[in-house]
């Protein structure tokens, strides 16, 4: 998996493409919080429409997981492909959590989402 991140002012835009790989999200997470403190930004918006899965259930709950601990509350919207929005189970664990993350297979939809205030 391959990712490459452009701050656009009010948010930071990560693109992704390639093969799902639970390792490179997480260290992609890792990365993303990184970029979040040098830039000083509270929103994301993560294009994942090109990445290929499957994506296992378990790696969802993990990555869930991952995402609320090290981004916590910042705005996360992610432009994903309708496989993997389908069961919006990462979503939901990680706004069970203290997130706020919103997944749509549309990227002017999910832009407007985490722009707005």
């Amino acid at each position: 998996m391959s990712w490459a991140f452009t701050d656009h002012g009010r948010y930071v835009a990560i693109t992704c493409g390639g093969r799902w790989h639970l390792r490179s999200c997480l260290r992609l997470i890792e990365e993303s919080g990184r970029w979040m403190a040098t830039f000083q930004r509270d929103r994301i918006l993560c294009d994942i429409a090109a990445v290929q899965g499957p994506a296992p259930e378990l790696d969802r709950y993990v990555l869930g997981v991952r995402v609320a601990k090290i981004l916590g509350p910042a705005k996360i919207a992610v432009v994903a492909s309708r496989e993997f929005v389908l069961t919006r189970f990462a979503m939901a664990v990680i706004n069970q959590r203290g997130g706020n993350v919103f997944a749509s297979i549309d990227f002017d939809e999910a832009r407007r989402w985490l722009l707005a205030d």
